[in-house]
């Protein structure tokens, strides 16, 4: 069983630190979704407008893709991404059962299991951790587009319609990064055991 592990939240919430946490403990794969936003995207941002549905869809399916590609050489694949809105977040799940049902048509044992992990901040401790990442990496992030995160998030909630609470697990990132890490370790001992 192969597995990809969707660390997602509003800018600020520490997916990069998650990440490469994971990559650097664990040797796991790490996909960080800057990488694969389009130039075009990327400067959208940077001039402070939002990206619209049609950027979100092109970026985070080439993003879905590149983790199910990911899985071919590596166990275990974690991306950082927004993924802010319930669509966004269902452009990996019949990714992945696409994929599930072509291997099983194809006698392949390479299937792969998909989960969520939303870690959730307030917008004011978002805000001060974007600034100092700003100060310290040159960030293109605008204040007033974490704000805008923050309004069009949609947090996941349990027997919510098009959510599935089985695949999507909530951590207070505002706990602090260790406590964060802590949490995440745990959480994917019991999910990858």
């Amino acid at each position: 069983m192969k597995h990809i592990i969707v660390v997602f939240g509003p800018s600020g919430c520490g997916k990069s630190t998650v990440g490469k946490f994971l990559h650097e403990n664990r040797e796991f794969e790490f996909l960080e979704s800057d990488q694969y936003q389009p130039k075009e995207s990327v400067e959208k941002m940077k001039s402070g407008s939002s990206l619209n549905g049609l950027d979100h869809a092109v970026w985070l399916r080439e993003l879905s893709q590149a983790s199910i590609d990911a899985t071919s050489k590596h166990e275990v694949v974690v991306v950082s991404c927004s993924a802010l809105k319930r669509t966004h977040r269902n452009i990996f799940r019949p990714a992945v059962i696409d994929h599930n049902k072509s291997n099983e048509r194809q006698h392949s044992n390479s299937k792969i299991k998909l989960h969520f992990l939303f870690l959730q901040i307030c917008e004011k401790n978002a805000e001060i951790l974007v600034e100092q990442r700003q100060l310290r990496d040159g960030d293109y992030m605008p204040m007033d587009l974490v704000r805008n995160q923050f309004q069009t998030l949609e947090v996941p909630r349990s027997g919510t319609k098009g959510e599935l609470s089985i695949d999507c697990t909530i951590i207070d990132a505002g706990k602090g990064v260790e406590w964060m890490l802590k949490s995440v370790e745990d959480i994917l001992e019991a999910f990858l055991s």
